[in-house]
C-alpha cells in the first residue's frame, strides 16, 4: 500500500525504508536536492526516466549490497538514493513536458 501524500514530508526518507546510516541520508538527500535543482531550472522529470532512475539505481544497489563501494559510495549511499527516488515516484511527481 502506497503512503498517504499528507503522512511523508518531502525531505523524510519513506518509514518503511529508514536506515540508521548517515550514508544513506545523505543519497537520500542528493537526490531530493538534485530534482529540486532541475525543477528550478526548468526540468521535470517524467514518470517514465524517474522509473528508469529507480531501476538503474536499484541494480547497481544489488550488485554493492555486499558491502563493496561502487564509485566510492557505500550501499547505503546508493540505498538512499533509491529511496529518494522511489520517494517521488510514490508523491505523484507525475508531470508534463514544459513548452518552450
Amino acid at each position: 500500500m502506497l503512503p498517504d501524500q499528507s503522512e511523508t514530508p518531502a525531505d523524510e526518507p519513506l518509514s518503511e525504508y529508514r536506515v540508521e546510516s548517515s550514508d544513506y541520508y545523505v543519497g537520500f538527500t542528493s537526490v531530493i536536492r538534485e530534482l529540486a535543482r532541475a525543477r528550478e531550472r526548468g526540468f521535470e522529470p517524467s514518470e517514465r526516466e524517474l522509473v528508469l532512475a529507480v531501476t538503474h539505481s536499484a541494480r547497481i544497489y544489488t550488485s554493492a549490497r555486499g558491502g563493496k563501494p561502487v564509485g566510492g559510495r557505500s550501499p547505503d549511499w546508493l540505498r538512499g538514493r533509491v529511496d529518494g527516488l522511489r520517494s517521488q515516484l510514490r508523491r505523484g511527481m507525475r508531470t508534463q513536458p514544459t513548452a518552450n
